[in-house]
């Protein structure tokens, strides 16, 4: 039988949460180097001193249109004799406007922008930035090239910078994502209201990781608030 009020088993992302907290912890006050790096099969380049901090999933959106409103019109012509004949081609055309109607919703919601993936793959964090591998190649990212971040849902953060076809606002969706934000903002714009306050840490994440019978790093039991 199993053990009652046996701990709760911390999510994924929860224990990303609390590797970011040592991880920034170790950022500040020294000790970042007793954290082995992530193994990669690729070189970091993004600066001297780099180490891989974490790596998982990744999920890359951007407020778009997915097409541009237009639809095919099928007004193909369909016409039965005989006994039966004048129901079968009213039963066609009657498909047809269905057909001609869904494609044209379809088209209308396709030219709709709204939050699209427009990229997946994995993203390596590290102390300089972080890589997005896609089946497509390795994109790198450094940190100053973000202009403004902000968490705006537990593993989602919007991410605005410069890139090579210009200026971007993305939603990155990953286990790392407060990572990302916590690492840009410390070295970058260490004001960022976010990251004083500690808004970035998920409600009730202190709670769950009692609950997992999992110590707080030193970091959030000195500093964070209850």
């Amino acid at each position: 039988m199993g053990r009652k009020n046996a701990p709760a088993a911390l999510s994924t992302h929860d224990a990303a949460v609390w590797h970011t907290i040592d991880i920034n912890q170790r950022l500040e006050r020294g000790g970042l180097a007793e954290r082995p790096p992530i193994p990669t099969m690729f070189r970091p380049h993004l600066g001297p001193g780099e180490r891989v901090l974490a790596d998982g999933g990744v999920v890359l959106r951007e407020f778009c249109s997915a097409g541009d409103g237009s639809y095919h019109h099928d007004s193909s012509f369909f016409f039965a004799s005989g006994a039966g004949g004048l129901a079968l081609t009213g039963a066609f055309a009657a498909a047809r406007a269905v057909g001609n109607s869904r494609r044209k919703a379809a088209a209308a919601s396709a030219a709709a922008q709204q939050w699209r993936p427009i990229a997946s793959g994995r993203i390596f964090v590290s102390t300089h930035g972080f890589y997005l591998q896609e089946p497509t190649g390795m994109h790198p990212w450094v940190l100053s090239a973000i202009t403004g971040m902000e968490v705006v849902a537990p593993g989602v953060s919007m991410l605005s910078g410069n890139s090579d076809r210009g200026a971007i606002c993305w939603l990155v969706e990953s286990e790392w994502a407060e990572l990302v934000f916590t690492l840009w903002a410390h070295q970058l714009y260490p004001q960022h209201p976010q990251l004083t306050s500690f808004a970035w840490i998920p409600p009730g994440w202190q709670q769950r990781v009692t609950q997992a019978g999992m110590a707080l790093p030193s970091y959030g039991r000195s500093e964070l608030p209850s």
